[in-house]
């Protein structure tokens, strides 16, 4: 599974990354603002993004509704300090597959993927 991590955080990208260099799943790519996402994912084609909603230029919720127009559509999981019941609603109806709090959620991004490597779900 090749999945693109999307934050303005290089600590917290860098963090991810080392989480999920695991047995098939592979970060091919970083991108640290929305514009640069929306460009990575045209070009990488991941089967999933990372997404953090608060990037600098087009927020996340513009990035979020942009891989969803794609087809197919890679995975998109929603990682945000903002974990509101409104952010979360919000990003479930634009598409997003799973919504995901930094602070105490952080590990649930490597427990939904990984399962979706190994079967070859992705």
């Amino acid at each position: 599974m090749n999945v693109l991590i999307v934050d303005d955080s290089d600590l917290l990208r860098g963090r991810l990354a080392s989480m999920l260099e695991v047995d098939r799943v592979h970060v091919v790519g970083q991108a640290e603002d929305g514009l640069q996402a929306i460009l990575a994912i045209q070009l990488l084609a991941p089967d999933a993004v990372i997404l953090d909603l608060r990037l600098p230029g087009v927020s996340g919720f513009v990035v979020l509704r942009a891989i969803k127009r794609l087809q197919p559509a890679p995975l998109v999981v929603v990682l945000t300090s903002y974990p509101s019941q409104q952010y979360r609603t919000r990003c479930l109806e634009a598409g997003a597959d799973w919504f995901f709090d930094k602070a105490t959620e952080f590990a649930k991004v490597l427990e939904v993927l990984q399962p979706l490597a190994r079967t070859d779900g992705v």
